[in-house]
């Protein structure tokens, strides 16, 4: 049950993600008097989900690896 629970936190936070990408899109595209189809808005909420996915995971095996028992902005320049 818990695999279903944070697969379906997953997609709400892709969801999310996907809407506010579409609304940045949007209003730079009407700006700029060009037209973002829908699945270029998709590729890029793609794009920007694996990043997030490469970022968090490089972060939490950073974490493993220090002593610390916190990460600091200085940590990651």
């Amino acid at each position: 049950m818990a695999d279903g629970d944070a697969e379906d936190k997953a997609d709400r936070l892709k969801s999310s993600l996907w809407y506010s990408i579409g609304s940045i899109v949007d209003a730079i595209a009407l700006d700029q008097d060009l037209n973002a189809t829908p699945q270029f808005i998709g590729s890029l909420t793609e794009l920007v989900w694996s990043q997030i996915l490469t970022s968090g995971a490089d972060l939490e095996n950073f974490a493993k690896y220090t002593t610390q028992s916190f990460l600091a902005k200085n940590d990651t320049d």
